[in-house]
């Protein structure tokens, strides 16, 4: 019987299997809650990438960065609430990092990608005079 193999898998798998073994439930949980724990530097991550787009726009006058705002305050704000959700229950009981981690992983790729597409579209825009 085969096993589904997922594309995100290799992102998942933190840290790697040495050899094989496989990396217990507790361990990958007490990662997790580390990332979700100290949630201040995502809050000044995002706030950066929104200020940045606001900025693009102000300077640069054109409909995408606009767009680039509010993409990046979606992503941001669905970050957020996953950290709540997950430290909300995970004081209440234990909870299984997958399920977390599958949820989380794009939202961060995204966010990623937002910052990066949004910045090299300013960088290749022509400015506008005001």
């Amino acid at each position: 019987m085969s096993t589904k193999h997922s594309p995100l898998d290799v992102i998942f798998a933190t840290p790697t299997r040495a050899r094989g073994a496989p990396v217990s439930i507790s361990i990958r949980s007490s990662l997790l809650s580390t990332l979700f724990d100290n949630f201040r530097p995502l809050i000044m991550a995002s706030l950066a990438s929104a200020f940045v787009a606001l900025v693009a726009f102000s300077r640069l006058h054109q409909g995408w960065a606009v767009l680039w705002f509010v993409a990046e305050v979606c992503v941001s704000s669905a970050r957020l609430a996953m950290v709540r959700a997950y430290t909300s229950r995970s004081h209440s009981g234990t909870v299984h990092p997958r399920r977390w981690a599958t949820f989380y992983g794009p939202l961060a790729l995204a966010s990623s990608l937002l910052l990066g597409a949004g910045t090299m579209a300013c960088v290749m825009a022509r400015e506008t005079r005001c």
